[in-house]
């Protein structure tokens, strides 16, 4: 349902209508090339499937905690992963506490990677490593 809302911001909670007619727009196609691409990452990458309970995953502290999440994943025999979000409209400069390891970008938006712990996203952004 991500390509096929009505809201140009995606609800990860489902709360908007579904309009099936947007995917035939141009949001609605990268809506959809992203999703492709996600779901591709999970096939490619047995981190994001893996299930380990509390060591496969932990979310991390961030100074912008209302606009950022922040959170690692990590499987046995697999690369840890970094995931940063930006759930806002403007531009944040983000410190994220112990996200230094992964350096490999997988799949950004808008995003600048300033230090080992630090980023700068633009609206929407997002920066997905290992």
């Amino acid at each position: 349902n991500e390509f096929a809302e009505a809201r140009p911001d995606h609800s990860m909670f489902g709360h908007t209508p579904l309009l099936w007619e947007t995917l035939e727009t141009p949001e609605g196609q990268s809506r959809l090339a992203l999703v492709k691409r996600l779901a591709a990452l999970r096939r490619e990458k047995p981190v994001f499937t893996a299930c380990h309970g509390d060591e496969g995953m932990a979310f991390l502290n961030t100074d912008q905690s209302e606009s950022v999440t922040a959170f690692v994943r990590r499987a046995p025999n697999a690369r840890t992963a970094l995931v940063v979000q930006n759930w806002t409209s403007r531009e944040v400069v983000v410190k994220v506490d112990d996200g230094g390891s992964p350096s490999v970008p997988l799949l950004t938006r808008d995003v600048e990677r300033l230090s080992d712990a630090a980023f700068r996203l633009g609206p929407y952004g997002y920066w997905i490593g290992e």
